[in-house]
């Protein structure tokens, strides 16, 4: 239904799959995002190339994968806390 809104259906669908960790998956979602955004605006040719060669480390660095580690670490302690309580 192409009068829908396509944000929301998605913040819904995340909302409602993640439950409490749903926040930590729209960081991860953000991060990635933000950061190839920057690269198409950059002018870095992204031939969907998801994780970073010997030839193109830059497309994924080790910093943004450690970034997105983090937010899921911490969510697994909060999916963790929850089943001890």
């Amino acid at each position: 239904d192409h009068t829908l809104n396509a944000d929301a259906l998605i913040e819904e669908y995340i909302n409602l799959y993640y439950g409490p960790v749903a926040d930590h998956v729209k960081k991860v979602i953000a991060l990635y995002h933000d950061h190839y955004q920057k690269l198409i605006t950059d002018g870095v040719d992204l031939t969907f190339i998801t994780r970073g060669t010997a030839e193109k480390p830059e497309n994924t660095p080790i910093e943004l994968l450690n970034q997105a580690l983090e937010i899921i670490v911490d969510a697994e302690k909060v999916i963790n806390a929850k089943k001890m309580s």
